[in-house]
Order: C-alpha cells, then structure tokens, then sequence
C-alpha cells in the first residue's frame, strides 16, 4: 500500500557543478510540475528511484544509461509541488522545492530505517515534448540517497 512522505525537500536555488539555478528557475521547476503533470499535459510524472542509475562516478549523465529496467520505488506527485524561501545554516536564502512522494511498503521502510536518508533531484535543462514545444527547467526525477552525498548538501 503506498505511503506519501509529505513535504520533502527535492531541490533548491544555487550553484551545483557550475551551473546556476536562480530562484525563477526554482519557481518555472514548479510550474512545470502543475503544468506538465497527469493533472494537466500528462507528458511528465516524475518518478523516485534508488539512486542515480544514469551518472557515471562523476555524477554525470551517461551518454548510454546501463539500466533501464530499474523499477521506480515511488512518484513525486507533481500537484504537490511548491516553493518557499529557506535561510541555510549559514544565513543564506535560497529557493527551495517541496513535494510529496508516495512510495511503497518496502521502500517506506528503508527510509524509516535510515538507511535512505536524502533525495537528489535531476533536472531537465529545458523540457521538450514530442511537437518541440519548450517548457524550460523541469523535475526529470527523484533519487533516495544512501552511501552517496548529494550535490545540494543543505
């Protein structure tokens, strides 16, 4: 039976691998997650899986992903996405995305474990759907995190 894990920070505002996302940016991911949702588009439902599958141990996206048969261990449920402003532990203020996840039993019980204990959001730079209609900035998808640090640390 799936259980939502409400509000969970996906993402936030600043500079990773040296590239910027602004605010706006923070705020047109949350657009796009109402916009492009099976509410609205039905053309992105982003799921949540164990780890990054597509990045090579730099973290970059593989040219050739080497699984493609990784069932997702939940949804981000796109009408739930929205943004507030967060001050970071060093006084900083950033932009951040929230949205529930709805995961199953099992994937429920490692998180309540410990033994997943952050998220790591992939962004598509700029979404395009099958008419080569641009939406810009858009959540791709979901990683649960366990021996590996993920890129936005806060």
């Amino acid at each position: 039976m799936p259980q939502k894990l409400p509000g969970v920070e996906l993402f936030a505002s600043g500079v990773y691998r040296g590239k910027e996302y602004t605010p706006a940016d923070i705020d047109r991911i949350v657009a796009n997650c109402h916009t492009l949702g099976p509410k609205k588009l039905n053309l992105l439902d982003p799921p949540a899986v164990k780890g990054h599958e597509e990045e090579d141990a730099e973290g970059n996206p593989t040219a050739a992903p080497e699984r493609t048969d990784v069932p997702a261990d939940g949804w981000v449920l796109p009408e739930t996405a929205r943004a507030i402003w967060k001050t970071d532990r060093l006084g900083r203020k950033q932009r951040v995305l929230i949205g529930d996840v709805e995961v199953g039993d099992d994937m429920a019980a490692l998180i309540q474990s410990g033994k997943f204990r952050t998220v790591s959001a992939e962004i598509y730079d700029d979404f395009t759907d099958d008419h080569g209609k641009s939406y810009g900035k858009a959540l791709r998808r979901v990683a649960f995190l366990g021996g590996e640090v993920p890129q936005v640390k806060n």
